[in-house]
């Protein structure tokens, strides 16, 4: 049954009105004040609230300030009664988020017709956003399973062997499938990190305000992380003489982690994708108002098909890997430099390889 909490000072206005909406079939609350009406609405957490401008103490603003400070009560539809309807006032509560004025007198047809309108409104807008979630549990479950399964497997398959044939074993054995285990459980982890701050990411669509902070940093040496990120994936695959570096300095709008993250990642498949024995290239330098990243490698390139696939989560595979890959991680690259007004290009070279461009602002003086 639909909610409504009336807040109103005038005993037979307030009285009139829940009498009204009790006949329609709402169920109603009353207060004869703001701080009651503010209680109550926390309390019950309406479909909708009625309230007037015009009360001691607190008025219609002020619990209107105070309910959409509250994340319990902030998306509650709220409707003001207002025996001044001038547009200074209608702009005021208009602002602070008022989503509906009714001026004093009003007729009853009115109010119903005020609070039908907002109620379809609401429910328009809860349909929208559960099917934002929707869509993010799904793209989050479709995210899951390829990238974990490998390493996994490995972690199993080379443990069970150990344990039911240790006897047989020697220790070089051991030793081998050992590391081959502490391998792929540090891929396990690191993948499953990117699983969850791909999660994290992925919420930030529905709530990009959460992304202003990582926005207002700043990078003096940018070219120090990069040499850092890339010669730690270089030294994990074995490859420090397949990396080239041509690294400028300069000042740019990022967090030092999230350049760490997004280089770590893009090195991770220009290794993990390209033969040993091919370089690995990484240049950086201002472009005009731009601080621009190129990472190069010599591997197969991506299929044409997979570009549009890697937007919309799909699986991404390019065709050496001997597992599926999700693509995981150039989603997340995605994401990060979006959160940084930044830009990802990826492409395949006319002979061999593919080069991703990442694209940075440079912080003004």
């Amino acid at each position: 049954m639909t909610t409504v909490l009336v807040i109103e000072d005038e005993d037979d206005l307030r009285e009139n009105v829940v009498n009204m909406l009790g006949f329609e079939g709402f169920t109603v609350f009353a207060a004869e004040n703001g701080e009651i009406g503010i209680t109550l609405a926390r309390r019950h957490l309406p479909d909708i609230i009625v309230c007037d401008i015009m009360m001691p103490a607190l008025d219609g603003y002020d619990v209107l300030l105070h309910l959409r400070g509250d994340p319990s009560t902030s998306m509650i539809p709220f409707i003001f009664l207002t025996a001044k309807a001038g547009r200074d006032y209608l702009r005021s509560g208009m602002e602070l988020g008022a989503d509906d004025y009714i001026a004093k007198p009003f007729s009853y047809s009115e109010l119903l017709s005020a609070i039908a309108t907002r109620l379809e409104r609401r429910s328009t807008i809860l349909a929208e956003h559960e099917q934002q979630l929707d869509s993010l549990r799904q793209s989050i479950v479709d995210a899951l399973p390829p990238d974990l399964h490998a390493p996994l497997t490995s972690v199993i398959g080379y443990a069970e062997r150990i344990a039911s044939q240790s006897s047989e074993l020697t220790p070089a054995q051991i030793a081998t499938m050992a590391e081959i285990i502490l391998t792929a459980s540090q891929r396990l982890h690191r993948q499953v990190e990117n699983y969850l701050l791909y999660a994290q990411l992925e919420i930030m669509q529905i709530a990009p305000e959460r992304v202003i902070v990582a926005r207002e940093r700043h990078i003096q040496r940018p070219d120090m992380i990069i040499t850092s990120a890339a010669r730690k994936k270089a030294i994990e695959y074995e490859r420090k003489s397949d990396l080239r570096m041509e690294l400028e300095a300069a000042d740019i709008q990022a967090a030092r982690d999230t350049l760490a993250r997004i280089v770590s990642e893009i090195c991770d498949n220009a290794f993990q994708f390209s033969p040993a024995g091919l370089p690995v290239t990484i240049t950086a330098r201002p472009e005009s108002d731009r601080y621009v990243v190129r990472i190069v490698d010599q591997g197969p390139g991506i299929a044409s098909d997979v570009m549009d696939r890697l937007d919309r989560h799909a699986p991404f595979n390019r065709q050496i890997n001997p597992f599926e890959r999700s693509g995981l991680g150039l989603i997340i690259v995605g994401h990060m430099m979006k959160a940084h007004h930044g830009a990802l290009d990826i492409a395949n070279l006319p002979n061999a390889g593919a080069q991703v461009t990442l694209t940075f602002r440079l912080e003004t003086p």
